[in-house]
Formats: structure tokens, sequence, C-alpha cells
């Protein structure tokens, strides 16, 4: 893909014409168990080390809503990356 000259951007032309899944390097692909490790050593390690101090400065009845609350948010993200992945699939 060549850059316009005039603004150094790629034009939509050349934007169509890319497909990401063609230049994906898949040897060193991490695997499904490995993904699923990382996503949840993310979104769980830190949450557990804060919820002692959320609970703190939010109280029992706010800290137990507010958990409830960002489960269901996190399980709708999750779901959302699972429905995009079998659609690109």
């Amino acid at each position: 893909m060549e850059r316009n000259s005039r603004n150094a951007a790629f034009t939509k032309s050349d934007l169509d014409l890319y497909n990401p899944f063609e230049h994906r390097e898949t040897e060193n692909a991490t695997s499904t168990q490995g993904a699923l490790t990382h996503l949840l050593k993310s979104s769980l390690g830190s949450g557990i080390l804060a919820m002692p101090h959320a609970f703190l400065h939010g109280g029992l009845i706010f800290g137990a809503i507010g958990t409830v609350i960002v489960g269901f948010i996190c399980t709708h993200c999750v779901k959302l990356l699972v429905i995009t992945k079998q659609v690109i699939s």
C-alpha cells in the first residue's frame, strides 16, 4: 500500500483493500486457554486486590450492590467478545 503524498494518509480505497487476516502471524498465536488465563488474571487479579479498599470507602451495602452491577457489566462484555469472535470466525 502506498501512502497519499499530499497528507501522508491512506486513501479509502487503500483501506478497503487491506485485509488484516492476511498479515496476521499465527505461528506463535495465543491459545484459547492462554487467552482465558490472561483475561482472568487481568480482570480478577486487580479486582480481588482492590475489593477490601473499595468496601472500606464505599460501605457494605453500596459495595455489595456495586459488585453485582460490575459483575453484570463484565459478564455482558465477555458475552460481546464471544459473539464478536463467532461472527469473525
